[in-house]
């Protein structure tokens, strides 16, 4: 499994300009979100005496005062970051159609192929995540078993160690939900591209069929992705923190440990599809098109002439 991870990984360093599109537009939405935020936090930091601490990094404090003095602000910030995760949704959704098709074609990037697919599968991948919201929603309250059966063993009111533990199953089995909706979701993109499918009810089924009929292999990739992912953003803000100077050089190193952050998300994204893409190529080889003989075409019989009447013999 590690092999084809590997093999992934350099399949995507293959197509660098596909790197830097989704690189741009993780830049892009952030900053949608941070120059309104720059601008009241400037404000703030002008008419509070709260905002000397800013130089020492944000703590609880500064956000109360900020939330306390900025209502209006905050609900219009709030709406913004809400319509630029919906914004940032839509993109990756549309770029998906030509990234994976172009890394299941194992070939580079090319900008016509690129955008052409994207263009091409976003309306059937729209219709195909709204179909997949009831399999999300399944996925995600099968964790509303362990509540369940924590009342039925201990009664309404377990050991505070017996809740313990069943928040951490639950908050377990949530998180495998997710990533085992985004693994139907992803494989069923897959079999549309291969398929070139407009039902997508049917590339739904086949996906779910497929991801769990192989779970040993593709739940095994989703989950180091998305470990790897975790990982990042824990060595991201543990390296944060530490540079909470005021400095021209610590504000410098922040910013370019921001931007490779976002560079990093983009590869794991990228990376993740790659791999996908190769395991969905080992394990699910393409549907044999039925060959139709046709019987070989019958020669036209000759036709005879009818017989000639001698005249002579006659009578």
């Amino acid at each position: 499994m590690m092999r084809t991870i590997v093999n992934g990984v350099q399949q995507v360093f293959r197509s660098k300009r596909m790197i830097g599109l989704f690189y741009l537009a993780n830049l892009v939405t952030g900053l949608l979100v941070m120059f309104p935020f720059k601008g009241m936090l400037s404000d703030f930091a002008g008419n509070s005496l709260m905002g000397r601490n800013l130089g020492d990094g944000v703590n609880f404090d500064i956000l109360f005062d900020f939330t306390a003095n900025n209502s209006g602000g905050g609900q219009m910030l709030s709406g913004l970051i809400l319509l630029t995760a919906i914004s940032y949704w839509m993109i990756m959704l549309f770029f998906s159609g030509g990234a994976i098709s172009t890394l299941m074609s194992g070939e580079s990037y090319n900008r016509t192929t690129f955008w052409g697919n994207s263009a091409k599968y976003f309306g059937r991948f729209f219709r195909l995540w709204l179909l997949s919201i009831p399999v999300l929603l399944v996925f995600y309250l099968l964790q509303m078993i362990v509540p369940l059966i924590v009342r039925i063993a201990f009664g309404s009111d377990p050991y505070e160690y017996v809740k313990m533990y069943s928040n951490g199953i639950r908050l377990g089995i949530g998180y495998i939900a997710i990533i085992c909706y985004y693994l139907v979701f992803d494989y069923a993109r897959m079999f549309v591209i291969r398929n070139d499918a407009t039902k997508m009810r049917i590339a739904l089924f086949r996906s779910l069929k497929f991801t769990f009929s192989h779970c040993g292999q593709t739940f095994v990739i989703g989950l180091f992705f998305f470990l790897l992912g975790i990982a990042s953003l824990f060595l991201y803000n543990v390296l944060g923190s530490g540079l909470s100077s005021a400095s021209v050089f610590a504000v410098l190193l922040l910013v370019v440990l921001q931007q490779l952050y976002i560079l990093f998300k983009a590869v794991v994204k990228l990376s993740l599809y790659s791999s996908e893409s190769l395991v969905f190529s080992q394990l699910a080889p393409p549907e044999p098109v039925p060959v139709v003989e046709v019987a070989p075409l019958s020669e036209p019989e000759s036709e005879q002439a009818p017989p000639q009447l001698d005249l002579g013999t006659a009578g």
